[in-house]
């Protein structure tokens, strides 16, 4: 057994992976991912840190964090988009909704529902704003919001439908609370999530291994394509 190979194998019994990731839908995301891997491999652990865009990017040119999963992120020079995943949203609503057993949800159908969104200043609620905007309707934004908590809480008490990719609710979904309805193709709504890392540093091996790991889940869990930067 090479030397190399015996340091990879000690940094997946003690190794320690940094990450910056931008806002609750991502932190949602990524936490399923990092549960499972986590189970792969117990002695490694893991240090997340919640913040902006560009704060995670910055951290990880910085030496801060090994990796960076934003969403909407600002181009900053001297990061390399490694994967990017493109994730699907869903109309997400209370068993009770009128719309919950519904096979697919078309924009016109979208502006019956009183809906809880997030403000603005979010990449997803400036894209679906433009896809409504294209389309000449209107919608009813009675709640606004930008926790993901407060979003799911509004859904489960049925006061609202809101829109996020139905993996961030996933545990809801199986426990029977809430449903995913996909939005007809024409209505689709779809962002991308970045995986960033400095092009200039070497991943160690337990890092490199979740990036890995990552791009797989995202693959076959987030519904959407992946691109290698």
């Amino acid at each position: 057994m090479s030397a190399q190979l015996i340091e990879d194998l000690k940094g997946l019994q003690a190794g320690r992976v940094a990450i910056h990731a931008n806002g609750a839908t991502v932190a949602n995301l990524l936490a399923p991912a990092l549960a499972e891997f986590s189970l792969k491999y117990p002695k490694l652990h893991f240090e997340v840190t919640i913040s902006s865009a560009r704060q995670a990017v910055e951290a990880v040119n910085g030496g801060e964090a090994d990796i960076a999963v934003t969403l909407f992120a600002p181009a900053v020079a001297g990061t390399k988009v490694r994967l990017r995943s493109e994730i699907a949203y869903d109309l997400i609503v209370a068993t009770s909704h009128p719309a919950a057993e519904r096979q697919e949800v078309s924009l016109k159908d979208i502006a019956d529902y009183p809906l809880a969104l997030p403000d603005q200043s979010f990449g997803f609620r400036q894209a679906f704003d433009a896809l409504f905007e294209k389309a000449g309707l209107s919608f009813d934004a009675v709640f606004i919001t930008s926790s993901l908590e407060m979003l799911k809480e509004l859904v489960l008490s049925g006061a609202a439908a809101t829109l996020l990719p139905a993996l961030t609710v996933r545990r809801e979904i199986e426990a029977g609370q809430l449903r995913a309805v996909p939005l007809a193709p024409k209505s689709a709504i779809r962002t991308h999530v970045d995986l960033c890392v400095a092009p200039d540093r070497q991943l160690s091996f337990a890092a490199s291994k979740l990036l890995d790991f990552i791009e797989c889940f995202m693959r076959e869990r987030a519904g959407g394509p992946v691109g290698k930067g």
